[in-house]
């Protein structure tokens, strides 16, 4: 039949997840664009995308302590931070109302293109080898 590829290629689509895009300013100026799946968190996507994001360490129960700048576009579609977050950045000397701590941030459609600034803190010091 004349239309099992273009039937083939709608089913092939339409089965694939979508991917949504982030907007992420590192801490030296560079910009990142990673993507993730609806209903991931953040943090995870920032880790499969292969940026070396505190995952552990000085975490509270289910809490990480890597937080995010957020650009204050967004704050209207976020979801409010919860006083145990609020708790954490508070902890953690963040005050300022433009953090958040990205295991509490969930991918969703709305939040495709979602722009934050990662500081210094939030990152694993690395260590380079030069062979010569």
């Amino acid at each position: 039949m004349p239309f099992d590829g273009v039937v083939m290629e709608t089913i092939q689509s339409a089965a694939k997840p979508r991917l949504l895009s982030l907007r992420v300013r590192m801490p030296d100026g560079g910009v990142l664009w990673p993507t993730a799946r609806s209903g991931a968190r953040v943090i995870d996507a920032l880790a499969a995308y292969g940026l070396p994001i505190k995952l552990a360490g000085a975490d509270r129960g289910r809490f990480s302590s890597c937080r995010a700048v957020i650009e204050a576009s967004w704050f209207d579609d976020l979801p409010a931070p919860t006083a145990e977050e609020r708790e954490v950045l508070a902890s953690l000397g963040v005050d300022d109302g433009t953090s958040r701590l990205l295991c509490q941030l969930i991918m969703t459609p709305g939040l495709n293109g979602l722009e934050l600034e990662l500081p210094w803190d939030a990152l694993v010091p690395q260590t380079y080898w030069v062979a010569g």
